[in-house]
């Protein structure tokens, strides 16, 4: 089964946060996703399946101590 692709707008949009933010998400290697425009002027489309990964990279982020209380 072929993944989704979505739009760097819809992906910030699902997880309130900015398009800048999903864009170091990609450069980070948190999203998975396909740059179809240029290295220059890159246009992205983010695989739906990894947007698991956000959850494991927001946790990771976390103070000491904090993802017991979660």
């Amino acid at each position: 089964k072929m993944s989704r692709l979505l739009k760097t707008r819809e992906v910030a949009d699902f997880y309130r946060v900015s398009t800048d933010t999903v864009r170091r998400w990609i450069d980070r290697g948190v999203l998975k996703a396909l740059n179809i425009g240029t290295a220059k002027h890159p246009v992205y489309r983010i695989y739906e399946e990894s947007l698991s990964s956000v959850g494991q990279y927001a946790v990771s982020k976390l103070p000491e101590g904090v993802e017991e209380i979660i």
